[in-house]
């Protein structure tokens, strides 16, 4: 779940978003998604300009929209070595000695 300007996640919220589901003031991309001016959705997308060339072109040349499925794919990596690092540094305070 994620909210801000520019949010990217499962569930996004924000002026720019991009996620299985976006809500957006600007411009939404994802699966389904909801936008005030240009969305890009894979199951269903609402805006005034959905899935057509000018919902493309906004997004072709939106660096947050042209590179969302980078940006998706670094917020799971970033998440899963967060936990792989939490787990590794609890395990090391609980062992006796710190080591």
């Amino acid at each position: 779940m994620a909210f801000g300007l520019f949010a990217v996640g499962g569930l996004a919220v924000g002026y720019m978003a991009c996620g299985g589901a976006a809500i957006a003031w600007l411009a939404a991309c994802g699966g389904a998604v909801v936008a005030h001016n240009f969305a890009l959705g894979r199951a269903a997308a609402l805006a005034q300009h959905a899935n057509d060339p000018a919902a493309r072109t906004f997004a072709r040349n939106s660096v947050l929209l042209s590179h969302a499925f980078l940006f998706v794919n670094l917020s799971i990596l970033v998440s899963c070595l967060s936990m792989v690092a939490r787990r590794f540094l609890v395990a090391k305070a609980i062992t006796p000695g710190g080591g």
